[in-house]
C-alpha cells in the first residue's frame, strides 16, 4: 500500500474523544446487545460441564489452582454456583464481561500496533477507525454469539482470549515502552505470570509463543532481522512458561502421541463422523478435511447466514474427493500469494492478519484430530486476525472510495455510515442469539442446518417434551435420531421411552429402555427409568434393584436417590426413606430440587431429627423462598435445639399469617419462657388475645409469665378461674401444679 498524506477524515477521528470513547461505547453497544440473553437457559453441554459437575459446591482456589490446563474455568464456576447456584443470569453475565473487555483490548493492541507503523503511513493515519472498526466487528459479528452464548466455551475461550491480549499488551509494552530495568523486570514478570495463568483457561493459548514474534516482526522490528532478533530471549522465556506448563499438566506423553499421529478417537454417540459408527477418527482423514472446514471459518465471517451450532459435515475419504481438493487448492492459492507479497514487503500488515488466523487455527486443524469436526467458537482468538484483514481492506476501500465520491470524506456521513454498520451488525447479533433463548429453538436450528446428525433430532426432543409437552412431535424426534443410528445411540431410545410412559405405553416404554441399555449398560439414566415404571407396575423388588444400580454406575445422582425414598416410603420403610433424601441433598446432586429437599426436611421433622431439619432448610431457602408452613417448621426445630435468636426471628416472621398466628405466639411465648423473657412472653399473649385468639393453656403461660415478673396475686386468680372452668383432665392438673408452684 503506498503512503497517503492525513486528511480531514483522520484527524477528525484520530484526535479529541474520539480514540478514547470509541472502545467503551463499543463494549456498551456490545453488552446492552447480549443483554436480552442473560437469562437464556443452559444449552448443549452446559449441563455435563456445570449441571452436572458434583463437585462444583465444594471446589476452591487452593483445590483446582494448575491441576489441569483448565482449571480457571472450573473455579470461576464455584465462583458463580456460590452467587447463584445455577441460575444462569451470573454464568452468562460474567461471559459477556470477559467479551466487551477482550473487545476493549482488541482494539487497544491494534492501535498501538498501529501507532508503531510510520507516522506518514496509511496504518498510522487511519489507526483509530481501523482499531474501530475490527473491535466493532469482533464484538458485534453474529458469529461471535457461539462463543458468547455458550457458557463453558465462553469462559474457555473468552478466558484464553483475553489473557492472550493481556500478554500481547505487555510484550508490547515491554519491548517499545520500558526504558529502565527495573520497568523491563517488573513487566517481564507481569508477562510470564500471565503465561502461566494462561495455560488453565484453555489449551489453544499454546500457540502464544508464535504469536509475539509475529507481532514484533510486522509491527516492532517491520521487517528487519536485526531488530527481530534482539528479543529472541523473551521468546524463549515465554516459550518455556507456555510450553513447559503444558507438558506438565498434559504430560509429555500426549506430545509425543500427537507429533507421532497416533492419535484417534470414536466418534461421539450422536454425532458420528465418520461413514460407519466402527471407523475410527485419526489424524490423516482429519487433516484433510480441514481444509474445507478452515475455508468455512473465513467464509462465515464474510457471510454469516448459514453458521450453526453443529453441523453434519463427514471426514474426506482421500485427497482427491472434490471436497478436499477444491479447498486445498484454494488455500495453496491464499498461501502463494501470502508469499508473493511477502517477497515484495516482508511486513505487509494484511498477510499478518491472515498468519494469524492460521498460527492460531493450527493446533486444531491439522494434525491433532477431535471427536469435533469442527466448531465456529474454535474461531474466538484465531478472529482477531481475520476481522483485522477485513478491517483494513474496508478502511483502504473506504478511503479509495472518497477520492472517487468525496462526499463520501464528510465526517457526518463517516459517523452515519458507522452508527448503521453499529445498528445492523446489534440486530444481526441479536436475532442470532435468540436460537440461545430456548433448547426447541436451539435444536430446531440446528436440525435445519445438519438435517442428518441424530445428536440434533434426540436433544431436540427432549425439549419438546420439557418445554413444550408436545409428545407426538418428541416421539416423531426419537425416532428419526433412531433412524440415523439405531446401533450405536443409545440416548433417543432412553428419551423414547418417557415419552412412550407419558402415553400410557408402558411396555413400548420398557422395551426402548432394555434396547437403550444393551447398547450401553453402563448408563445410568435408564435403570432410574426402568426403576420407575416398575415402580408404576408394582414390581417394587425390581424397581428397588434398578434405582440401586443407577446409583452405582453414578454416586451423585440425586434423581435416582429421591425415587427410591419415594419407593421406600410406599414400602413403608421409614428410616431408609429418610436416608434416601437425604443423600439425594447431601452427597448427590439434588440439593437444588426443592421437591426432594422438601421431603427431607418434613420426614425429619417427622423422626424429630431436627438438625436435619435445620440443614434442609438451609437448602431449601437457597433454592426458592420459604412458605410459611417451612419457616414455622424451622422456627420449631430451632426452639427444640435451643436456637432461640434464630427461632424468634422465624416466629416472628409469620405471626401475621392466619393460619400459623396461634402456632407461632405460642411457641414464640414458650421460647420467651425458657430464656426468663417473662415480660416478652406476655407481650406476645396480649398481643395473641387482642386478635381474639387463644390456645387452650393460653391462662397458664399467662400466669407463668406474670408470677415470675412479680404480679403474683393476680396470677393466682388467673389459675384459680381456669381451674374451675376447665374440663380437661390434662390441663386441670397442669393448673393444680401450676398453683402448687406458685405457694
Amino acid at each position: 500500500m503506498k503512503k497517503v498524506k492525513s486528511n480531514t477524515v483522520a484527524r477528525s477521528i484520530s484526535y479529541g474523544f474520539m480514540p478514547y470513547a470509541a472502545p467503551l461505547i463499543l463494549a456498551i453497544v456490545a453488552f446492552v446487545t447480549y443483554f436480552p440473553s442473560l437469562v437464556y437457559a443452559f444449552q448443549f453441554d452446559d449441563e455435563p460441564s456445570i449441571l452436572k459437575f458434583y463437585n462444583i459446591r465444594s471446589k476452591t482456589l487452593g483445590d483446582l489452582f494448575f491441576t489441569s490446563t483448565r482449571w480457571m474455568s472450573y473455579w470461576l464456576n464455584t465462583i458463580h454456583y456460590k452467587l447463584g447456584l445455577f441460575a444462569p443470569f451470573v454464568y452468562r453475565r460474567s461471559n459477556v464481561i470477559f467479551h466487551c473487555m477482550t473487545g476493549i483490548l482488541v482494539y487497544i493492541a491494534v492501535l498501538l500496533l498501529m501507532r508503531l507503523r510510520p507516522k506518514n503511513s496509511f496504518y498510522n493515519i487511519y489507526a483509530v477507525l481501523i482499531a474501530t472498526i475490527t473491535s466493532a466487528l469482533f464484538l458485534l459479528h453474529p458469529v461471535q454469539t457461539q462463543t458468547v452464548s455458550y457458557v463453558i466455551q465462553g469462559q474457555l475461550e473468552g478466558l484464553s482470549a483475553l489473557f492472550s491480549l493481556l500478554i500481547i499488551l505487555v510484550f508490547i509494552a515491554l519491548v517499545t515502552r520500558a526504558t529502565n530495568f527495573l520497568a523491563k523486570i517488573s513487566l517481564l514478570g507481569v508477562l510470564l505470570a500471565l503465561c502461566l495463568i494462561s495455560c488453565g483457561t484453555k489449551e489453544i493459548t499454546i500457540v502464544l509463543p508464535f504469536l509475539l514474534p509475529l507481532i514484533d516482526w510486522f509491527f516492532i522490528a517491520q521487517g528487519s532481522w536485526q531488530k527481530f532478533k534482539k528479543n529472541w530471549w523473551i521468546y524463549v522465556l515465554v516459550a518455556l512458561a507456555i510450553w513447559g506448563s503444558y507438558v506438565w499438566l498434559l504430560g509429555k506423553n500426549f506430545f509425543i502421541h500427537v507429533l507421532s499421529l497416533d492419535i484417534e478417537h470414536t466418534n461421539t454417540i450422536g454425532n458420528m463422523l465418520t461413514e460407519s459408527a466402527g471407523q475410527k477418527i485419526t489424524a490423516g482423514p482429519f487433516f484433510i478435511t480441514q481444509f474445507k472446514v478452515i475455508l468455512h471459518y473465513l467464509f462465515m465471517f464474510v457471510w454469516p447466514f448459514s453458521i450453526s451450532v453443529d453441523y453434519d459435515w463427514k471426514l474426506c475419504r482421500s485427497v482427491f474427493s472434490p471436497d478436499c481438493l477444491l479447498p486445498l487448492l484454494v488455500l495453496i492459492v491464499i498461501f502463494a500469494l501470502m508469499v508473493r507479497v511477502l517477497k515484495k514487503d516482508p511486513a505487509n500488515v494484511l498477510v499478518f492478519g491472515l498468519l494469524w488466523f492460521f498460527v492460531c487455527m493450527a493446533p486444531r486443524s491439522t494434525i491433532m484430530p477431535s471427536t469435533e469436526l469442527m466448531a465456529d467458537y474454535k474461531t474466538y482468538l484465531a478472529s482477531i486476525g481475520w476481522l483485522f484483514f477485513i478491517s483494513l481492506a474496508l478502511v483502504y476501500g473506504y478511503q479509495k472510495l472518497m477520492k472517487v465520491y468525496p462526499i463520501f470524506g464528510n465526517v457526518k456521513v463517516i459517523f452515519s455510515l458507522g452508527l448503521l454498520g453499529l445498528v445492523l451488525m446489534s440486530f444481526a447479533t441479536y436475532q442470532r442469539n435468540k436460537i440461545w433463548r430456548s433448547g426447541t429453538e436451539f435444536w430446531i436450528d440446528i436440525i435445519n442446518k445438519a438435517p442428518n446428525k441424530a445428536r440434533g433430532y434426540n436433544n431436540y426432543g427432549v425439549n419438546l417434551l420439557l418445554e413444550k409437552n408436545d409428545v407426538h412431535r418428541a416421539i416423531w424426534a426419537f425416532q428419526r435420531a433412531i433412524e440415523l443410528e439405531p446401533t450405536t445411540y443409545p440416548d433417543p431410545y432412553n428419551n423414547i421411552s418417557a415419552a412412550y410412559a407419558l402415553t400410557n405405553q408402558h411396555e413400548s416404554a420398557i422395551h426402548a429402555l432394555r434396547q437403550s441399555i444393551r447398547i450401553n449398560p453402563y448408563q445410568h439414566k435408564p435403570y432410574n427409568n426402568m426403576g420407575i415404571y416398575l415402580m408404576q407396575k408394582n414390581i417394587d423388588d425390581l424397581a428397588e434393584k434398578a434405582f440401586k444400580q443407577a446409583i452405582i454406575l453414578y454416586p451423585h445422582y440425586g434423581k435416582a436417590y429421591f425415587n427410591l425414598g419415594r419407593l421406600y416410603l410406599k414400602l413403608n420403610r421409614t428410616q431408609e426413606a429418610w436416608q434416601s433424601f437425604k443423600n439425594a441433598c447431601t452427597i448427590a446432586d439434588y440439593d437444588n430440587h426443592a421437591e426432594c429437599i422438601r421431603a427431607y426436611a418434613q420426614m425429619s421433622l417427622n423422626m424429630r431429627n431436627f438438625e436435619d431439619v435445620t440443614a434442609a432448610y438451609a437448602l431449601l431457602e437457597r433454592v426458592e423462598q420459604l412458605n410459611s408452613d417451612d419457616i414455622l417448621n424451622l422456627a420449631d426445630s430451632c426452639a427444640v435445639l435451643n436456637k432461640f435468636a434464630q427461632a424468634e426471628l422465624l416466629y416472628n416472621q409469620v405471626l401475621d399469617v392466619p393460619a400459623c398466628i396461634v402456632h407461632a405466639h405460642h411457641n414464640l411465648c414458650e421460647i420467651y419462657c425458657r430464656q426468663q423473657k417473662y415480660q416478652q412472653g406476655l407481650a406476645v399473649l396480649e398481643r395473641l388475645e387482642q386478635r381474639k385468639q387463644s390456645f387452650p393453656d393460653l391462662p397458664l403461660k399467662k400466669a407463668e409469665c406474670l408470677y415470675y415478673i412479680g404480679n403474683c396475686a393476680r396470677a393466682r386468680d388467673i389459675v384459680r378461674e381456669f381451674a374451675k372452668s376447665i374440663h380437661n383432665p390434662r390441663l386441670h392438673i397442669a393448673a393444680q401444679q401450676l398453683l402448687q408452684k406458685m405457694k
